[in-house]
């Protein structure tokens, strides 16, 4: 079986958290990837680790941001 990688750079803020949420349409109910809540870069653009699944498997992808680090 073959996988296919993924890699995310996103423009991010320093006081905010972040993850990446999949589905295989964009009407049902998006799921968590594998990596978890992303703490971003310094710079106003943060990269993630690979998502890996199985090859020829569509998937559409999105950024979901969450409560801020601070105020």
């Amino acid at each position: 079986m073959l996988n296919s990688e993924v890699w995310f750079t996103f423009t991010s803020k320093p006081n905010r958290l972040y993850s990446i949420e999949h589905n295989t349409n964009l009407s049902g109910a998006w799921e968590e990837s594998n990596l978890g809540t992303i703490t971003p870069s310094a710079g106003t653009t943060t990269s993630a680790d690979a998502v890996v699944f199985e090859e020829g498997s569509m998937r559409f992808f999105r950024v979901g941001v969450h409560k801020p680090l601070q105020p």
